[in-house]
This record gives structure tokens, C-alpha cells and sequence, in this order.
């Protein structure tokens, strides 16, 4: 092991939360644009096959030599004697794979509205503070029958997204504002409350209100307006999850001509593409959860849009303090 090497990892155990695992130190994704939840970052300080440590993202494929490491760890790199480092190319991630369209259309028009299950409807009313009727007026979510048969990715290691009691579904959208994939939320408390369709991929998608879908396709509004410049005028507000999505997009009358765009976030969500669809001098007021992983999506957001929109407020939890509505 290097010097260089060494120092690296005494810094990755005191600062970084890192620890080993095998013959590696494994730790959180140092990449702006990568909200890494969990620790996804291997260096192998003594790999078999060079004479530097190397590391590497199992999630978004940074890479690297001990050298760059220690680049952005804030490392200086003169006092220690290593080889010459070859650069490195960051390996471009493949396209997201979402679930087949024509099974998630035909999942979602089969999928029933929220008033007409009274076990959902007074779920979301009493527990949750959410009005049912704008739920179904605004069409933002719906409820999952328990009597069809279901796409071979409506499924969880636990069971069928019915057997899991994920009964309410809601749409997600992609950068163009097409629904492109459900997602599932489970009525009953326990630690998995929103299912996602397995073995596809999440990133790149987001909950979005009707206004929000025509910012992002950069279509017109029904008095031929353009989406965007009306978003520019009344303002975005982005959400973490499902719960306070509904939350936010149901707190303003349908004939509120004042009402902001609405998006909700999830893992992986929130991309470079889509921040690029929010209208330069946009007011934007994000509301994450009080927690590391509500702080990654804050930084995330409120960086990739800081250049073009310098009205941003950070909200620790928008809908139960009721900032901003």
C-alpha cells in the first residue's frame, strides 16, 4: 500500500463514515449528481492488478486511481510519490430501463378512482390529511383493484403489489412528461411503504401534477399559453415522496389560477435533464425530510438550479409545517 493510499483511507474512516469490507473501504458516492442512499464507493487501496489504489461506483460507474481520490477528498498530492496516473473516463450509465408502456397504461386504466374505494378514500382523509375528491379530480393517484391480474413487475419478494396491500398507485413521469412506470403505496404502517416495479429502473422518474407534466413536454396550456412561462410566474414546489406529493398538489383549488407546479421526488429522481425543463427565474421552494437523505435531495436540487433560478427556498418538511401554502 502507498502512502498516498494510506492517508486516503485514514481520512475515509474519520470523515467519510467509511469501513472496510473485504479488502476494501466502501463509503458514500462523492458525485454531485449521484443521491447515493447507500455507501457505493469501493477503494481497493492493494488491488492485484496496479500499483495505485484504485476505486469505483458500483451505482454510477465513477472511477478512478488513488490520485483522483484523493483530488476529492482535498488531499494534496505533491508530498507523496506515486506513478504517473493514465486519466480516467467517467463510464456513461446506460439508458434507464422502464416497465413495458403498454402494460403500465393498461395497469393504470384498469386501476379504479380513490372515492370509489371507501377503505383508500378514508386512508387518505383521516390518516393522511389528504382530500380524496382532488386526489380524483386532479387524477394524481388511484386505487389498485385486488381482483386482476397483474404485470410480472408488480411484484416484491414479499408478494404481489395486492398481497403487499399497495392499493393506492400513482403515475410517473419522465423528462418529457410522459407516464412512464407506478408506483405502489402500501396502507399499512410498516418499513416498506412504497413499492416500485421490480427489476426496472426508477431513475429519471418523478411525480408531476397536470401543470408540471406541460413544463416538462413543453406544451401549451388550454388558452394556448405557454406552459412554462406560466410556471415561471407561479412557481414550482418539489416534494419528497409519494404521501406529500398528493399532500402539496391537493392544497389548491383546481380553479386557482395562482397554484404552483408540483413535483414529487423519489430515489433517483431528480436529473440534470429535468432540472433543465424548469424555466430560467422560476421561484422554487423545496420540502425534504428532515433526514441525511432529505438534505442529499435538497443540495441536489437547489445545486442543479441555483445558475438560472435565485429564488430557492429550503423547506425541512413543506406539508406538515405548512410553509409556503
Amino acid at each position: 500500500m502507498t502512502a498516498l493510499a494510506e492517508r486516503i483511507v485514514a481520512i475515509l474512516m474519520s470523515d467519510y463514515n467509511g469501513r472496510w469490507r473485504g479488502k476494501s473501504v466502501v463509503f458514500h458516492c462523492l458525485a454531485p449528481d449521484h443521491p447515493d442512499l447507500h455507501p457505493s464507493i469501493h477503494f481497493t487501496p492493494e488491488p492485484a492488478n496496479s500499483e495505485m489504489g484504485l476505486f469505483i461506483c458500483r451505482a454510477c460507474a465513477l472511477r478512478g486511481n488513488e490520485i483522483h481520490l484523493a483530488k476529492l477528498i482535498g488531499i494534496t498530492t505533491t508530498d507523496f510519490a506515486t506513478p504517473a496516473p493514465r486519466p480516467y473516463r467517467r463510464t456513461p450509465a446506460p439508458p434507464p430501463e422502464y416497465p413495458p408502456a403498454e402494460e403500465v397504461k393498461a395497469l393504470w386504466e384498469l386501476c379504479r378512482p380513490v372515492c370509489d374505494d371507501p377503505a383508500v378514500s378514508r386512508w387518505l382523509q383521516e390518516e393522511r390529511k389528504i382530500d380524496p375528491s382532488m386526489v380524483e379530480t386532479l387524477d394524481l393517484a388511484r386505487v389498485l383493484p385486488v381482483d386482476i391480474e397483474l404485470p410480472p413487475w408488480a411484484v416484491t419478494r414479499g408478494g404481489s403489489w395486492v398481497a403487499m396491500g399497495a392499493r393506492l398507485i400513482v403515475p410517473m413521469a419522465d423528462v418529457e412528461g410522459r407516464t412512464r412506470s407506478l408506483r405502489g403505496r402500501r396502507l399499512e404502517v410498516g418499513a416498506l411503504k412504497e413499492l416500485s416495479p421490480t427489476g426496472h429502473a426508477v431513475s429519471g422518474l418523478i411525480l408531476a401534477d397536470s401543470l408540471a407534466r406541460l413544463m416538462l413536454s413543453g406544451e401549451t396550456l388550454t388558452d394556448e399559453s405557454d406552459a412554462a412561462d406560466y410556471v415561471r410566474d407561479v412557481g414550482l414546489i418539489i416534494v419528497e415522496g409519494s404521501i406529500d406529493f398528493l399532500a402539496t398538489a391537493t392544497k389548491f383549488s383546481d380553479a386557482n389560477q395562482n397554484a404552483p407546479a408540483v413535483i414529487g421526488i423519489v430515489s433517483g429522481s431528480w436529473t440534470r435533464e429535468i432540472a433543465a425543463r424548469v424555466p430560467t427565474d422560476t421561484s422554487i421552494i423545496i420540502g425534504t425530510d428532515p433526514d441525511m437523505t432529505g438534505r442529499r435531495y435538497r443540495d441536489l436540487i437547489s445545486g442543479s438550479l441555483r445558475d438560472r433560478c435565485s429564488d430557492i427556498r429550503q423547506i425541512r418538511k413543506l406539508v406538515s409545517e405548512g410553509a409556503g401554502l
